[in-house]
């Protein structure tokens, strides 16, 4: 009797895996799906105008990160 309920324990906790493994692969599954989706759907023109814009826009915070931090009391004095 101990040998039937030790294996309906097993193959119970082995169904409860299989549940998790089939709710992941369904959530994988729909990031998939919408990634392939917004994929599709880009526009590469306008894709590579905002690309550009945010690079010169980073690029004018970095030079200016270096100008501010460059600046000290000391130099005034």
């Amino acid at each position: 009797m101990g040998n039937v309920l030790g294996a309906m324990t097993e193959i119970g906790g082995r169904h409860n895996n299989l549940d998790l493994m089939d709710g992941a692969h369904g959530e994988n599954k729909l990031f998939v799906d919408k990634v392939t989706s917004d994929i599709s759907a880009l526009d590469y023109g306008e894709a590579s105008v905002r690309l550009s814009n945010y690079m010169a826009a980073l690029q004018a915070t970095q030079s200016s990160y270096v100008k501010i931090n460059d600046l000290s009391l000391f130099d005034r004095i």
